[in-house]
């Protein structure tokens, strides 16, 4: 099984991180304000 994103230049891998990981506490606090 290959990896996810190994085609992507590291830069590219780096935002796709932070851009997934940024919507973790967004997800978070919506269910709290529910």
């Amino acid at each position: 099984m290959t990896l996810p994103y190994t085609h992507l230049t590291l830069a590219e891998r780096r935002e796709i991180y932070r851009l997934r990981w940024a919507q973790i506490p967004v997800a978070v606090i919506a269910q709290r304000l529910d």
